[in-house]
């Protein structure tokens, strides 16, 4: 798609808040020149390509480019801005047919500062490598949504009657999951997490302090084998990785028989 978008109003993008979707990038070859790319803008070469492939797929879950470092530089109604950042490979996933939901972070953007009613004329893409994108679909949003999330697992989940017997009480119980010692128990994340990019960090034993320095396991998935019987809790933080939203932590008693 031509990255000459007809001029639009930007709803309430203020610095701090993730107020542009880069959304689904597709994973091909393809080729194609930003119509009307002014010449003499630092590190913007002429000819940019303007499609074409991000990433190409590595191992399974994995994406991989020549690219590490993004440039977005905006044509604004009122002058220029630009936003620089490191692309969080670790976080980017490829949906089923390939594409890959990649926010562009507004809150990052230097330059003119954003403002509500400006309208974005043109924007142009570059990077620290050659590389080839498809663009399958670009939004404007403002996205104010926290960050939730509830924690699933393959074992047993059941009402944690350990809290209350009181029959009046069970719509309002937690669950706990239950599984046997010595097996493998899988746990993921399902988020809420609006237009953000999340990443998930897992403490899987409260009990030996929970340090999100140095967490048991990164990603949306996590397995532990419990050794022996007992009663545990994991913890997981689920977090935007540009750091524009407050991060969300969730508990879970986990019975090990």
């Amino acid at each position: 798609m031509p990255l000459t978008p007809t001029p639009m109003g930007i709803p309430g993008l203020m610095p701090g808040i993730e107020g542009g979707e880069f959304a689904r990038q597709q994973l091909g070859a393809g080729g194609g020149m930003i119509p009307g790319m002014p010449w003499g803008i630092p590190g913007m070469p002429p000819g940019m390509p303007g499609q074409g492939m991000l990433g190409r797929p590595g191992a399974p879950g994995e994406i991989t480019t020549n690219i590490g470092i993004l440039r977005v530089v905006l044509e604004l109604d009122k002058g220029w801005a630009e936003i620089n950042y490191a692309l969080p490979f670790e976080a980017l996933r490829a949906d089923p047919q390939g594409w890959i939901r990649m926010p562009i972070p507004f809150g990052f953007a230097h330059g003119l500062p954003l403002q509500p009613g400006m309208k974005l004329l043109r924007m142009f893409i570059g990077g620290d490598g050659e590389d080839e994108i498809y663009i399958g679909r670009m939004l404007l949003v403002q996205d104010e949504k926290p960050l939730y999330g509830r924690v699933k697992s393959n074992w047993v989940s059941q009402l944690d009657f350990d809290v209350s017997r009181d029959i009046n009480k069970l719509r309002k119980l937690p669950r706990v999951f239950q599984g046997t010692a010595g097996s493998q128990a899988e746990f993921w994340v399902e988020a809420d997490e609006g237009a953000s990019l999340i990443e998930a960090l897992w403490d899987l034993d409260k009990s030996d302090g929970v340090d999100w320095s140095n967490p048991d396991a990164v990603g949306l998935r996590a397995r532990k084998v419990f050794p022996k019987p007992g009663t545990y809790f994991i913890t997981v933080m689920i977090r935007d990785v540009f750091g524009l939203k407050q991060p969300f932590i969730v508990q879970h008693k986990v019975k090990v028989k």
